[in-house]
Formats: C-alpha cells, sequence, structure tokens
C-alpha cells in the first residue's frame, strides 16, 4: 500500500525530486525529512545522506523536534533486487510509522541505556525492504536501510553521538504518545494512527 498523505505545505526547493516540493500531512503526527547531501569519508566504502527534519502535528510545527537525519547512500530503492542488494537507502515518498517489537529494537521496553534492545520505531510501505527503522546511531551511520537522527553534522568526518541520537527517537516516540493519547497502540506490529515520516530529495554524490 503506498501512502499519500494531503498536502498542506509546500517548501521550495532546488533538488530534483520526484515530488515538485516537500509536503506534511494535514492531520496527525508527521516527519518532514528533507535531504540535502550525499558524502563519503575517506575511510569509507560506501556513502551516507544527510537531511534536515522537522516535526508537525496536525500541520503546524512542534517546538524542540528537528535536527538531523543520516541514511545509507542512494539512489533510494525499495526493491530486493537493487535497494536491498546494495543496501541502498528507500526512496522518497511517505511511509506510515508503526510500533517495533523485535529483539534489538523496541517502541515499548526499550533498555536505559546502550544496551539491545534500544528504542526503535518501524516504517510500514517499504516494499521489498523490510524492517526499516528510525532507530539510534553511532559515528558515520548504523544503517544497511534505516534512519538514523542526530545534529551538528556538517560534513562526512561528522560523527552521530548514540546518546543524542537516542534521545530523539525516544523524543519522536514521546511526541506521538503526547499528542495521540489513547489512539497511541501498545501491540507490536500495528500502524500508529495518524503518523507518517515524509521523505523528500535524492541527492547526489559529487
Amino acid at each position: 500500500m503506498t501512502l499519500t498523505p494531503r498536502v498542506i505545505l509546500r517548501v521550495k526547493t532546488r533538488r530534483k525530486s520526484k515530488y515538485k516540493r516537500p509536503m506534511i500531512v494535514e492531520k496527525g503526527f508527521c516527519i518532514l525529512l528533507q535531504r540535502v547531501r550525499e558524502e563519503k569519508r575517506s575511510t569509507k566504502d560506501f556513502s551516507r545522506t544527510v537531511g534536515n527534519y522537522k516535526c508537525y502535528w496536525n500541520g503546524a510545527e512542534l517546538p524542540g523536534l528537528s535536527g538531523q537525519i543520516v541514511e545509507r547512500g542512494g539512489p533510494g530503492d525499495n526493491t530486493a533486487a537493487l535497494g536491498k542488494r546494495k543496501r541502498l537507502r528507500i526512496r522518497e515518498g511517505a511511509y506510515r510509522l508503526c510500533i517495533q517489537d523485535g529483539p534489538r529494537y523496541k517502541t515499548f521496553g526499550y533498555s536505559p541505556g546502550a544496551t539491545l534492545p534500544k528504542p526503535g520505531i518501524l516504517l510500514d510501505d517499504t516494499g521489498k525492504r523490510d524492517a526499516i527503522l528510525i532507530h539510534p546511531g553511532f559515528d558515520y551511520v548504523s544503517s544497511i536501510g534505516c534512519l538514523n537522527p542526530g545534529r551538528g553534522l556538517k560534513d562526512a568526518d561528522s560523527r552521530l553521538e548514540f546518546k543524542d541520537s537516542r534521545a530523539r527517537v525516544i523524543a519522536f516516540i514521546e511526541a506521538m504518545k503526547a499528542n495521540l493519547g489513547a489512539k497511541f497502540p501498545a501491540r507490536g506490529g500495528a500502524v500508529i494512527p495518524n503518523a507518517v515520516i515524509v521523505i523528500h530529495g535524492e541527492p547526489v554524490g559529487t
């Protein structure tokens, strides 16, 4: 199933994209991720993608919920033959958010520190790319397709700090809980109602 949220906000961009401008949904919780660059550290054999995010509730920006997100390099692809095999980022688009309940990452019952299980949120509608999560990252990128939130990433040598990344994942979870109240699901795999991430942009490395 492909989610096509109603557009209520459009932002000018010079990046080539399937969508002319970024969009957020009118109702519910939305993480808007604008990818801005693809870069490669000299000591790594693969690139990473860096973008900026903001969060919204019913179209209004939520204060304090903004930063950066790191993914693997592109092009974005949701097939097994290319995206999964080459460990690429997922393609731009809108994805519903779900409760994660696995041995390594959980939306509920995650550990209080750096041990497993760590906090995580599952993305739905990802085609043949299963187990695509928003979860904490460290250093360059902790992902073969997932999304790691962070801050202060100026170039390819900038590092994700685990403690900050973990706090940002928890902030997403707590914001959804606070705004959805009793509608926030309590079981693993359940789709979180009116909660999406909208990813915009397919930057190309230099």
